[in-house]
């Protein structure tokens, strides 16, 4: 091609959707997700992998929780709020982008829920993961809480043994 001419390659691609006698067999899966450790924050992207193991189309709805270690909820969020398909016999990977609902201070284990189902199904199925948090703010208060509690505790016995020889 000249410095002033343009070459162009046309393509054409069609997608074909089949309705298919019987409604065709729908199932949706979804791997555990893997959780990572975190240290800054707790709300963040969690890849989901979505397996469509079936043979129609399927958008996977739902929504997922965040819980901290008493069981209050600290994040939520919609899943596949685009409405995302997953082809048959293919995986989709969708992200789970949390939203705070509360404020994550503690140390420790905290539990990732998502409840999915495809459209046209009632009930929802739940995939449960962990997710260890350890941020800053919490180690430092739970670390001046055992000092405190150490100090108090020599202070209290001191006094006890002084008082209780003075007796």
């Amino acid at each position: 091609a000249d410095a002033e001419n343009v070459l162009l390659r046309q393509s054409v691609a069609n997608v074909v959707y089949l309705t298919t006698r019987g409604g065709g067999t729908p199932k949706l899966g979804l791997r555990t997700p893997n959780t990572k450790i975190k240290l800054s924050e707790l709300v963040g992207t969690v890849p989901l992998f979505f397996t469509n193991s079936g043979n129609v189309q399927l958008a996977p709805r739902g929504y997922g929780v965040i819980t901290d270690p008493f069981g209050k909820q600290v994040a939520t969020a919609t899943l596949n709020p685009n409405s995302a398909l997953v082809l048959p016999g293919n995986d989709r990977l969708l992200n789970f982008d949390p939203r705070s609902t509360g404020r994550a201070i503690w140390p420790g284990i905290y539990k990732i829920k998502i409840f999915y189902r495809y459209d046209g199904q009632d009930s929802y199925k739940t995939v449960e993961s962990k997710l260890y948090y350890f941020n800053v703010i919490g180690l430092i208060a739970l670390a001046a809480s055992v000092i405190a509690g150490i100090v108090l505790y020599r202070n209290v016995s001191k006094r006890y043994k002084r008082h209780k020889k003075a007796l």
